[in-house]
């Protein structure tokens, strides 16, 4: 099982619209740390761009957060949110979606004061991981880690649209949907690979796997959706691949990506954010070659394990599990 808090020796388990983008530049706009945020895990931004969700694996807790300061709307803690892991926002703001790795569920609240609108809970879920809601915020997808699934839910009510699970999807843990609402991307790290589903059916275009994606985490569509890119933490890397066909356009790979964990594309399709939480590294790459723009790393971003980016494109947030952070960057 994977750990509850990552062990630094163990390496664990919106569309551009025409307007001139600032770029991220490395700038730190404020930082949280603290029990609060104890080994915080996911965090998600608001299409509004206001607010920050946080999941927190050891605290048991969601928050929503103030962008302007960090300073907290509200705060949800307890077993129901047992080892929570994901977060998603919906595409109207209204809702966030949030899966707990060991309370095995689901759960839809409402973001004006984070009451719930649904919960599903039990072995269909169990180790559920990462979440991601459909363009349309109809479907919310679901990776759950221990079950080795992959389901598709009504984000209306929780109920079922379709489920794949078996030993494809061993240690199922990232799950991404495309902007044009046809596909579902899948990263699993027992099973070392990468699918590409139709998200009408669950049915398969196509799958990679073997050593180049060992470990394999975060996964992000390209605001176009012509392309995927993975963190794969086993194997030290992160990859740009074309949905046509899963074909690499590049690949780094090296300490720099030492346990390389979650990925985030720019809204403008020029940048690709990575963090990796052995290398305690934030990092900037142009998503045409994978070069370098900016890198971060030390004592403030230990054991980075989430990052999103802001619909203008001008921010990005970071976790960091380790050191119990939560932080906004420029």
């Amino acid at each position: 099982m994977i750990p509850i808090k990552i062990q630094k020796k163990n390496k664990i388990p919106i569309f551009f619209s025409g307007k001139k983008w600032k770029k991220c530049i490395g700038n730190r706009v404020w930082r949280k740390t603290g029990s609060d945020w104890d080994g915080v895990w996911g965090v998600a931004y608001s299409p509004d761009k206001k607010y920050i969700a946080v999941v927190s694996n050891n605290a048991d807790a969601v928050e929503l957060m103030n962008v302007s300061d960090g300073s907290r709307v509200w705060r949800k803690t307890g077993s129901d949110w047992d080892s929570a892991r994901g977060v998603a926002y919906s595409p109207d703001g209204n809702y966030i979606a949030v899966v707990s790795f060991i309370a095995d569920t689901v759960e839809l609240m409402n973001t004006s004061d984070g009451s719930r609108v649904w919960r599903k809970t039990g072995s269909d879920w169990n180790g559920a991981y990462d979440i991601a809601y459909s363009p349309d915020g109809n479907y919310v997808a679901v990776a759950s880690l221990t079950a080795d699934a992959i389901e598709l839910m009504n984000a209306s009510d929780g109920s079922r649209v379709w489920r794949k699970s078996g030993s494809d999807w061993d240690g199922a843990r990232g799950v991404a949907y495309s902007p044009d609402g046809n596909y579902v991307a899948v990263a699993s790290l027992t099973a070392d690979a990468i699918e590409l589903m139709n998200a009408s059916d669950g049915s398969r275009v196509w799958r990679k796997s073997g050593s180049d994606w060992n470990g394999a985490y975060g996964i992000a569509f390209s605001p176009d959706s012509n392309y995927i890119v993975v963190a794969s933490n086993e194997a030290d890397a992160v990859e740009l691949m074309n949905v046509s066909d899963g074909s690499r356009v590049w690949r780094k790979s090296g300490s720099d990506w030492d346990g390389a964990a979650k990925v985030a594309y720019s809204p403008d399709k020029k940048y690709i954010a990575v963090v990796s939480y052995v290398a305690d590294a934030v990092e900037l790459m142009n998503a045409s070659d994978g070069s370098r723009v900016w890198r971060k790393s030390g004592s403030d971003w230990d054991g980075a394990i989430s990052i999103a980016y802001s619909s203008d494109g001008n921010y990005i947030v970071v976790a960091s599990n380790i050191v119990d952070a939560v932080e906004l960057i420029d």
